[in-house]
């Protein structure tokens, strides 16, 4: 089961690359990006200005969307993603 699950895990980090790529500009997600389950809204959005960069800062209105889709799909997966783990070392066990 641990394959199914680090499977599921490798695709959604690479579509949540894709999208801060094209929403974003963060062309390398950093390893605290690509450690979804452990990320809280903050840490999302401060890493997500640092990709950016000086030159690129996130208006307010950034900010606003980074923490709304973190609410929307993140705090979702990271509560599936806790479920999957469980479920996992049950079985296993």
């Amino acid at each position: 089961m641990a394959g199914a699950s680090a499977g599921l895990q490798l695709l959604s980090l690479a579509c949540w690359g894709g999208w801060l790529l094209v929403e974003y500009g963060a062309a390398k997600p950093s390893n605290k990006l690509l450690a979804l389950a452990d990320l809280d809204s903050n840490t999302w959005v401060s890493e997500v200005k640092r990709l950016r960069g000086k030159k690129q800062p996130l208006s307010s209105a950034g900010v606003h969307a980074l923490r709304d889709e973190y609410t929307r799909t993140l705090e979702p997966a990271r509560a599936l993603a806790a479920e999957t783990l469980t479920l996992e070392r049950k079985a296993e066990g």
